[in-house]
């Protein structure tokens, strides 16, 4: 059974969604992309470098993310290069849509996309050994990851999380 994902109306690609989690309200899985999606992941999946770029910025002014009020944080987002990049991101994740395997639309709090090179990436650069890992993967192993949260709406999730029991 396929999830489509979606953007700005196009199909983007497909998943099964299977990825376990204790929470019925996330759903993960590895992501097959269309030509189109093919596109539009190097953007989708930048999250990580995104957040780490972010992060770098602030600490290279001698501050931690907690050191900063909401104001400026705010500032930072709209007057350095990656800010604007979260910014950008977002809007490009606000144009994503999520649909059953029955074609309905699906809601959801939070959505990601990830690829495999870049989790890669930022390992190295985090020296968390998670880039470790991942260099034993074989060479067809799927590329590209995509997680949700979905809201709830009557009771479905419910009905999801004792249909896995």
């Amino acid at each position: 059974m396929a999830y489509t994902l979606w953007h700005s109306g196009i199909l983007l690609g497909k998943s099964d969604l299977s990825f376990p989690s204790g929470n019925p309200a996330q759903r993960g899985g590895i992501l097959h992309p269309t030509p189109y999606g093919l596109t539009l992941l190097p953007r989708l999946t930048r999250t990580l470098s995104i957040g780490y770029e972010f992060k770098s910025h602030i600490e290279s002014m001698g501050r931690t993310a907690d050191d900063l009020s909401g104001h400026e944080i705010e500032e930072l987002l709209t007057t350095s290069d990656a800010g604007r990049a979260m910014i950008e991101m977002g809007r490009l994740l606000s144009n994503v849509g999520l649909r059953a395997p029955n074609g309905q639309p699906l809601e959801f709090k939070s959505i990601a996309f990830s690829d495999v090179d870049e989790i890669r990436r930022i390992g190295k650069a985090t020296n968390t050994g998670v880039d470790d890992a991942l260099e034993n993967l074989p060479p067809d192993a799927p590329r590209f990851m995509v997680s949700a949260t979905l809201r709830s709406r009557t009771g479905w999730l419910r009905r999801i999380a004792r249909a896995r029991r």
